[in-house]
Order: structure tokens, then C-alpha cells, then sequence
């Protein structure tokens, strides 16, 4: 192939024991290609690689939607702002909660009220039949009553009436072609629902409260009826209405309980006194009562006895136990003690009397207090039967309340005094049309565009899947692959003065990443194990993918390199080699397999390199097929022997059969994909015919047309650090 623009040379692949690349030289191997699918990150390649495809469908569709947005009608939204006031549906509701009714539905239904055609018809009268007519559209002349069910149907079918949120506030707007219009048409609507609720409030309020007062009338008459029968009910039984809530018998219970506890410890104390009283009177101990035994007296007739005791000790230790003196004393401490004697006998009837009236206290609360809850449980039987009068008679009250409410209520609505509703908002005419937004439609082209031009890029790779890298040759084709060839600019040819063809490019910059790779090539191929001479076809798919191309450059790095290299132009139906490389020669192919020519005379040799080429003519392509003779055979044969390198440029694989045929003749085939177009299935087709006929197959190269590419599938991210070891 002759396009100038194809593949540079091949980077051996890095080959880890999880990927290896089978199928190139070396090996014959065969993996399974996996079929066609697309995973996220074969698409986002695909992306990449088609983006100019996806791009120019994104712009496409973004310009048409615009362009449509400036052929569509445009509708100028005028929008007016109304708060509605929905009446009640029921005395019940009206009594709850007359400002603002729990139940949303009758807002729901104001909302419809708004598109009813009474409304409708009302405004289209305030704003006139004949500015209406525009957008009235009939297809035969319509009388008065026709032309006004038209108009009604045409308003509805124009406004948007929206309640905002679960609030008060509805929008009435009008998307028409006239602004002025859309405006005046969305305030006739709102004041017409105005006037209209207005009217109907009045005559709803009359009716409201007539029927309001015939119940209030007859509620009043119920609930004086039941509280006059709850009060003599309670009256009879002696159950009290005040806040304390029961029966006197009750109220009665609470202070006779505690004057009980009071009186039945005050019992308890008394009696611990005289008990204790008692045991000191007894053990005799009169000169040392305790507090209980205590009192005036006795503290008087205590002391009188300390001074005569202090006395006494004083004479016996004077005069001794039989002085005068020491009776005397004696006599005083015996009447003392005696009258000790009779205080504390005093104070003990004193004690036994209190415990005696403190015990009959207690006695006589507690049995008052038994016969008072005797008397309870009956009350208790009472006590309910009134209180289920109370409850009826608090339902009568209620009600009654609720009826005055709703009288109210009602006569407000009469007198006009609760408004339907108020305009917050009056529409204005609008400058810029509502429809279409053209910003939107760019967005949406843009969205729109994406969507499509994603799906066309899927619908694409799933059809045809092109190979992006080394990986891909062996999942999706089956086959190694032998490199990446990244590809030369004209940029690159321009700055090396190489001219238009790439194979000049490898003798202008021999060291360029282009010919690196092309010296991998070689080097892969004479480290074949059959041997240091072969032959090799070099074949394609279908035409375009560089398969010349690469013959050419390979024959010339090899032929550089030292090698004696022959390129034999097995492409009867193109015949270009020779004249991609400027020679010509009166012989060819057919002249030495027939023996006219010896193969000396045929052969050209490239100046530039020292490459030799065996070139065909118009008159090789006769019909007969002279490559896949005997002849031919021993032809390569002998080739063998005289080359270290035989290279086969033959047609597609696909296009015509020669390629087949010499391929089977040849000591391998390398198969050139163009990585930028060829589909896997178109590769893998290829493949297929070469298996079937049972020839070796070497692997592919890839070779691509944007360097980007080319670099990350060859030698991955960090190929830009290599720059420094080339000359492009």
C-alpha cells in the first residue's frame, strides 16, 4: 500500500506469564477470540478512539434542535397569581376550623372550578369574542352559540392552571402567540373565578344559615333539657357540681380520715406515757421520776430533798448517826419523800384519765369513718348515673357551640364579609417568549446529541470493533501480535525531507521510533527457530491497512541492518511495489518462474538501502495462476539459499485468492491490521481462511495513524520518556 500515512515500526510487546501473545514467531499456538462485546472501558476507548464520529453527531443534533427552536411558533406565558378562599362543604367543617379547612380536596376543587366553562365563558366575554378568535381554530364558518363553545374549548385547552405546592396560591397562565392577549385573558379568568365564587358565596351563605338556625333552635331546647336533668339528679343524691367532683359522703371522707390519724396517735402517746408512768411508780425509784412524771411540784420537793440529803451527811459526819440534829433530818427526808409519793400518784390518774379520753376520741372518729364508706359504694352507683347526665349535657353544649359558629360563619358569607379569594398577582404581557427556550434546547440538543452519538459510537464498536492494542489482537482476532508501529506525519516527513512515502521516512531518519520498531520486527524474525532464512507473506485483511507499506520498510531497516533481503511483489492485480520504490525493468515475476529471464536479471535493487525487488507486470496477472505453481515453489525454494530474508507482498486475504495460495508457500504469514478502521470480525474472518487452509500464521502488526495511540498501546504511559532516544 502506497498511502504514505501508515505504519511506522514495530515495538515488541512486553510479554508477562498472565498475557502472553501467542501466535507470533516462535510459537503456533492458538487462542479463542472472544466475541463481540462492549465492557465501560472498551467503550470509553471507543470514545476516544471515534470521538471526532461522536463529536460531529453531538454538534449535529445541538444545531438542529436550535435550529428547530427558531422555526417553532413562539408563545408569550402570562401568568396570574391567585389565592382562593374555598368554602366548607359541611356545618361540621364550617364549625372546626372556618379560616382554614382540613380538608385539601375542596382545595382541589377550586382549582377545577377555575377551568369550569362558566369561568371560561365569563372571561372570554370581559376580554371579547373577537381578540379570542385567533386561536379559535373550526374548519367550517360557526354560528354564535358554535363560535363561544369553540373559544370555551380553545381556553381550556391554551391556559395552565397549577396549584403551587400544597399552598393557597394557584397560577393561571395563558402560553399564547400575543402577549397582550395571554395577559388580559389570565386576569379575566382569575376575576371571573372571583365574581363567580363572590355570587356563589352569597346565595351559599343564605341557604347555610337558614338551615343553622332550625338546629340551633331545636340543640338549645336539648341541652336545657339535660342540664336541668343532671342538676336535679345530683341535687336528689347529694352529689356537690363544683370542682371538687363528687358526693358529699366523699368530701366528707378525706378530713375524718386525718382527724383519725390525729387522734389515734395522740391515743398511742397518752398510753405510752401511763404505761411508762406506771413501771417507774412501781420500781419505787419517786427520787428520780422521769420526764413523763414531772412537774412543778416535783421539781420543788426535789430540790427541798437535795438540800436535806446534803444536810444530813454533813451531821453524821459532825455529830454522828444518833444526834438530834440527824432525827430531825431523818423526819424532814420521810415527809418529803411522802409527799413525792402523792404527786406522782397524782400525776399517774392524771395520765390514765388523758389515755382513757384520747382512746374514746379515736374510737368514736373511726367508727364514723366505717359508716361513711359504708355509705361510699352506694354513692358510687349514683355518682356514675350523673356523670353520664353531665356528658350528655356537655354534647348538647358543644353542639350548640359549633351550631353558633357556623351562624356566623354563614352570615359573613351572606353580607359578603369573607372574600373568595384576592389576585396577589395580575399577569403582565411578557417581552420574551415562554416557548421555546432556546437555552433549554440547547441543553437538550446537547443532551439529546450525547445520547445519540454515544449510542452510534456503541452501535459502531459493537458492529465493528477495532484493535486498540496488543491485548486486543490476541482476544478479539485470536492471533499475537508483534508490535505497534506508530505512524509518520507529514509534519514528520516534511521536517526529515523524506517526501510523501513513509518507507523513505525510515532512510531519512533511520533511528526514529518508526524504525526502531521496524528493527524489533527483524530481530523477532531471525530469532525464528526454523532457521535464519525465510520467507513471509505479508498480507492484510482488505486493502488500506499498510501491508506494502510495511514490506518496504521492513525490506529496507533488514537490508541496512546488512541482511540480504528480497521483496517479491506477489500483488498481481496492483503491481505497485516497484513503482512505490522509483524502479522499472522490462522484466518480472512471470519471466523468471517461466525461465525467460534469469532471477539476476529480473531483480531491481533499491539504491537507498540495498534492497532488492522482484517486481510483477500487467502481463503476470493473465489469468493463469503462475504463484501457486510448481515452479513458483522452487522458486522460493532456492530463495531460501540465496537470502537471509524473503519477503511476500500479497493482495487481501479477503479481496482475492492469491494471497491464500501464496501464503501456503511461505515459511509464515504477518498479518497487518490497521488499528484505526479494521473491525475484529473483518480480522478475524481473515484469520479463519488462513487456519482452514492450515498456514502458519506469525501474528499480526498493528499499525495506527494518530501517534497517541500508537504510543500508549506500544510501550503504555511512560513511552514519552523514550523521546530522548529518537530523532523524529
Amino acid at each position: 500500500m502506497n498511502d504514505g500515512t501508515v505504519a511506522q515500526s514495530i515495538v515488541l510487546p512486553h510479554r508477562s506469564p498472565k498475557s502472553l501473545l501467542t501466535g507470533w514467531i516462535g510459537t503456533q499456538s492458538r487462542q479463542h477470540p472472544e466475541r463481540s462485546s462492549l465492557s465501560l472501558g472498551d467503550f470509553a476507548r471507543a470514545l476516544r478512539h471515534r470521538w471526532m464520529l461522536f463529536a460531529a453527531i453531538l454538534v449535529a443534533v445541538t444545531l438542529l434542535v436550535i435550529l428547530a427552536s427558531f422555526v417553532l411558533p413562539a408563545r408569550y406565558s402570562a401568568e396570574a397569581k391567585l389565592r382562593i378562599e374555598p368554602n366548607p362543604g359541611s356545618t361540621a367543617q364550617i364549625a372546626n376550623n372556618p379560616d382554614r379547612p382540613p380538608d385539601q380536596a375542596l382545595i382541589e376543587t377550586e382549582v377545577n372550578l377555575i377551568r369550569s366553562r362558566s369561568v371560561l365563558g365569563a372571561a372570554i366575554d370581559s376580554v371579547g369574542s373577537d381578540r379570542v378568535a385567533e386561536i379559535v381554530k373550526a374548519d367550517a364558518p360557526l354560528d354564535e352559540a358554535g363560535f363561544r363553545n369553540a373559544a370555551i374549548r380553545a381556553v381550556g385547552d391554551a391556559i395552565d392552571v397549577e396549584r403551587e405546592g400544597q399552598s393557597y396560591l394557584v397560577g393561571i397562565s395563558a402560553p399564547l402567540p400575543d402577549p397582550d392577549l395571554a395577559a388580559s385573558l389570565a386576569n379575566a379568568i382569575a376575576q371571573s373565578y372571583l365574581d363567580l365564587r363572590h355570587s356563589s358565596n352569597e346565595t351559599t351563605g343564605s341557604e347555610q344559615l337558614e338551615n343553622i338556625e332550625d338546629q340551633i333552635s331545636e340543640v338549645r331546647s336539648n341541652l336545657d333539657s339535660a342540664e336541668r336533668a343532671a342538676a336535679e339528679y345530683r341535687a336528689s343524691r347529694g352529689i356537690v357540681s363544683d370542682d371538687s367532683a363528687g358526693t358529699i359522703t366523699q368530701q366528707q371522707i378525706a378530713p375524718i380520715s386525718m382527724q383519725l390519724a390525729t387522734a389515734e396517735a395522740q391515743a398511742a402517746e397518752a398510753a405510752a406515757r401511763l404505761s411508762s408512768a406506771q413501771r417507774e411508780i412501781a420500781r419505787g425509784g419517786i427520787e428520780a421520776l422521769s420526764e413523763n412524771m414531772r412537774s412543778d411540784v416535783v421539781t420543788e420537793l426535789q430540790r427541798q430533798r437535795a438540800d436535806i440529803m446534803r444536810e444530813r451527811g454533813e451531821i453524821v459526819t459532825k455529830y454522828g448517826p444518833n444526834h438530834p440534829a440527824m432525827i430531825e433530818a431523818n423526819q424532814q427526808l420521810a415527809d418529803i419523800d411522802a409527799q413525792l409519793r402523792a404527786e406522782a400518784t397524782r400525776i399517774e390518774n392524771n395520765l390514765a384519765a388523758n389515755a382513757r379520753s384520747t382512746a374514746a376520741s379515736a374510737a368514736s372518729l373511726r367508727s364514723k369513718l366505717n359508716e361513711l364508706r359504708a355509705r361510699q359504694a352506694s354513692d358510687a352507683r349514683q355518682s356514675v348515673a350523673a356523670e353520664g347526665l353531665e356528658r350528655e349535657a356537655l354534647a348538647q353544649r358543644e353542639a350548640y357551640q359549633e351550631l353558633t359558629q357556623a351562624a356566623q360563619y354563614a352570615r359573613q358569607l351572606q353580607q359578603g364579609a369573607i372574600p373568595a379569594g384576592v389576585i396577589v398577582q395580575k399577569a403582565v404581557a411578557p417581552d420574551d417568549p415562554s416557548f421555546p427556550n432556546r437555552p433549554l434546547f440547547a441543553i437538550l440538543g446537547a443532551l439529546v446529541g450525547g445520547l445519540l452519538g454515544a449510542g452510534v459510537v456503541g452501535f459502531r464498536e459493537m458492529s465493528g470493533q477495532t484493535i486498540l492494542s496488543p491485548d486486543d489482537v490476541a482476544k478479539r482476532v485470536g492471533i499475537g501480535c508483534g508490535g505497534v508501529l506508530p505512524p509518520v506525519t507529514a509534519k514528520q516527513r516534511r521536517k526529515a525531507g523524506s517526501g510523501e512515502n513513509v518507507w523513505d521516512y525510515v532512510i531519512a531518519r533511520p533511528t526514529s521510533k518508526y524504525a526502531e520498531s521496524l528493527r524489533q520486527i527483524r530481530r523477532a524474525i531471525r530469532a525464528d527457530v526454523r532457521g535464519k532464512t525465510g520467507v513471509y507473506a505479508i498480507t492484510s485483511a482488505v486493502p488500506g491497512e499498510g501491508k506494502t507499506t510495511l514490506a518496504i520498510s521492513l525490506g529496507r531497516i533488514a537490508a541496512l541492518s546488512g541482511d540480504e533481503v528480497l521483496v517479491i511483489d506477489c500483488d498481481l492485480r496492483r503491481r505497485s511495489l516497484s513503482s512505490d520504490l522509483g524502479l522499472s525493468s522490462p522484466h518480472s515475476l512471470s519471466d523468471v518462474i517461466h525461465g525467460r529471464v534469469s532471477l539476476n536479471e529480473a531483480i531491481l535493487t533499491d539504491t537507498a538501502s540495498g534492497l532488492d525487488v522482484l517486481p510483477a507486470s500487467e502481463a503476470d496477472n493473465v489469468g493463469r495462476d503462475i504463484l501457486g505453481s510448481a515452479a513458483m515453489a522452487q522458486l522460493l525454494a532456492r530463495l531460501r539459499g540465496q537470502f537471509d530474508m524473503v519477503l511476500l507482498d500479497t493482495p487481501p486475504l479477503l479481496a482475492v485468492a492469491d494471497a491464500r495460495t501464496v501464503a501456503a508457500l511461505a515459511d509464515g504469514t504477518i498479518f497487518s491490521i490497521d488499528a484505526d478502521s479494521t473491525p475484529a470480525a473483518t480480522a478475524r474472518a481473515a484469520v479463519a481462511r488462513l487456519e482452514a487452509d492450515g498456514i502458519t500464521n506469525l501474528g499480526a502488526i498493528l499499525t495506527f495513524r494518530k501517534a497517541g495511540k500508537a504510543a500508549k498501546a506500544a510501550m503504555g504511559q511512560d513511552y514519552g520518556k523514550y523521546d530522548d532516544y529518537f530523532s523524529d
